[in-house]
């Protein structure tokens, strides 16, 4: 057994993301059980302290009241650190708006599959990956190809609810557009919206025992 005791938080993640440690500590909180975000992914083994940093570093992370549908946090070294989340929206005020939008260029039956890729809600700062629309009919589905004029039309209406919706995600990775029947999801990933954090040399003590540490 080799135990090595750390005076606080910072002093603890330094050691961690040392190379020939783990490299780089990441952790992430997602919607369990409930609605409360919880831990349910580390890249290490070792229940105490996954026990101990799922606390600390919650408290870290909830300083600005951000709260997502899951959190996923990156430390680099005790200073530098990468926060990104997710949110999940179902039956919000997006979806009125985006009916009407889906309604007056394909009608009241149509679906749509749309997964954007980019940095803000803006046309030229995004990449199309997914992009299906089709009918409901009698007797299946049909799909519907659209107008270059119809398809800009429609993203540029996206993208008008978007900027109206209030939202934690600032620097966008990916956000997608579900509509079926009378079903909206939309799902916004990228890097969260915080002001700032409180510091991790918060003087709470850990003895680490290096032979119980395995990376994952």
């Amino acid at each position: 057994m080799a135990l090595m005791k750390f005076k606080d938080t910072y002093d603890l993640i330094n050691y961690l993301c040392k190379k020939e440690v783990l490299g780089n500590l990441e952790i992430e909180y997602s919607q369990l059980r409930s609605t409360m975000l919880e831990a349910s992914g580390f890249n290490f083994s070792y229940p105490e302290l996954e026990i101990h940093l799922e606390r600390v570093i919650w408290n870290f992370i909830s300083f600005n009241g951000v709260i997502t549908s899951s959190i996923q946090i990156e430390f680099y070294n005790g200073e530098d650190f990468r926060l990104d989340g997710t949110e999940n929206h179902e039956f919000n005020p997006i979806d009125k708006e985006f009916h009407k939008l889906m309604n007056k260029f394909l009608g009241p039956d149509a679906f749509a599959y749309v997964t954007l890729e980019g940095s803000d809600y803006r046309l030229d700062a995004t990449k199309i990956k997914k992009w299906d629309f089709g009918e409901f009919m009698p007797n299946g589905e049909r799909k519907l190809e659209l107008w270059p004029e119809q398809e800009k039309e429609i993203l540029n209406g996206i993208f008008a609810i978007l900027q109206k919706y209030n939202s934690n995600i600032e620097c966008l990775e990916e956000y997608e557009f579900t509509v079926e029947n009378d079903y909206v999801n939309f799902l916004e990933r990228g890097a969260l919206m915080v002001n700032r954090f409180p510091s991790l040399k918060d003087n709470l003590p850990f003895e680490l025992d290096t032979n119980q540490l395995t990376k994952s």
